[in-house]
């Protein structure tokens, strides 16, 4: 049997393509990607990063519901993509900036291994925050007069929080 492989980011990039598509039919895609309308203007709201916006933020989370060591972390925007910053907030509410990159370059990606292990307690959340500069001040930019949202061309934009992480205790 023929298996598509699938990620929530796929189906998350493919709604956005379909629902971008001039007379799309909104009500159509949200049952056919079985997400409520809420969810649909969430999706197409998050991915546009208004025209001449020199320092707009996305945000992304992830909650451990199990204690993990990290091991990495990668940052990943396209060429609008200015600042990152990933921060721990642990069960106590206390926080941590993990990694900051203040001056991001889509030339110069970068994968950061931890020098040392980074050990998350489950009920912890990794938060980033990316910023975009969508203006003229930006050399990168193909466009500033054009709203941009989420999509895997260069020209288009992501905020992709790569984490890589084990859970403590599990054998490989």
């Amino acid at each position: 049997m023929p298996w598509k492989e699938s990620s929530t980011m796929s189906q998350r990039q493919e709604f956005v393509m379909l629902a971008s598509v001039e007379n799309a039919n909104i009500r159509q895609l949200y049952r056919r990607f079985g997400i409520s309308p809420t969810i649909g203007y969430k999706w197409l709201g998050r991915y546009q990063i208004p025209p001449g916006a020199n320092n707009y933020a996305v945000e992304s989370a992830i909650q451990f519901n199990e204690d993990v060591q990290i091991f990495a972390l990668f940052p990943h925007t396209h060429l609008r993509g200015k600042s990152w910053e990933y921060r721990l907030v642990y069960p106590d509410g206390r926080k941590e900036v993990v990694l900051s990159v203040p001056k991001y370059d889509f030339n110069w990606q970068t994968y950061y291994v931890c020098a040392k292990l980074l050990a998350v307690p489950k009920g912890a959340r990794l938060e980033t925050t990316a910023h975009f500069d969508n203006s003229a001040a930006n050399p990168w930019n193909p466009d500033p007069q054009v709203a941009v949202r989420w999509g895997a061309q260069t020209w288009d934009e992501m905020q992709y929080s790569g984490i890589t992480y084990a859970v403590q205790g599990e054998r490989r």
